[in-house]
């Protein structure tokens, strides 16, 4: 038994070391940083599924993606103004 969990946690960490993390601010024209924009990693490939992100406050993000694989990166953002 003792040797399953050690592969186990072998495997988690090579699993691991498969990504690359993308971080960033999302601003507007004036740099003004944009609270809730949606940052979307769409896969050119087949074998990964979509990923996205929404930024904080100050507009951070941080994507987490596959290495193996190419995204295509888009910010969008919906304001809506309260009457």
């Amino acid at each position: 038994m003792k040797k399953k969990k050690k592969y186990l946690l072998l495997y988690t960490l090579f699993a691991f070391s498969q990504q690359r993390t993308i971080t960033g601010i999302v601003t507007d024209t004036p740099n003004k940083p944009l609270e809730r924009a949606n940052v979307i990693a769409k896969p050119l490939q087949d074998k990964a599924g979509l990923k996205f992100a929404i930024a904080d406050h100050l507009g951070r993000f941080k994507l987490v993606l596959e290495s193996s694989v190419i995204y295509e990166i888009k910010v969008s953002n919906v304001v809506a103004k309260i009457f």
